[in-house]
């Protein structure tokens, strides 16, 4: 899991996203990257064939994403 962030006002940090993701569940591995083009594009070199992506988050950020990949 690789958790980042935005630009947005009510944005939660890197470091706030972590320490809430660990304290539910300290088995899942857990990565941080605040800028969230450079997480996408890790994710996308890591990953295999036959794996599938999920990106979450606000509809905000979904949206911010959702262009991105319109234009990329």
């Amino acid at each position: 899991m690789i958790l980042t962030q935005f630009s947005f006002p009510r944005v939660a940090s890197v470091a706030e996203l972590m320490q809430q993701i660990e304290t539910i569940d300290a088995t899942i591995e857990i990565q941080g990257e605040e800028d969230w083009k450079k997480a996408y594009q890790k994710v996308v070199q890591e990953a295999t064939p036959n794996e599938v992506i999920f990106i979450t988050g606000s509809l905000y950020f979904i949206s911010e994403v959702r262009q991105y990949l319109k234009n990329n």
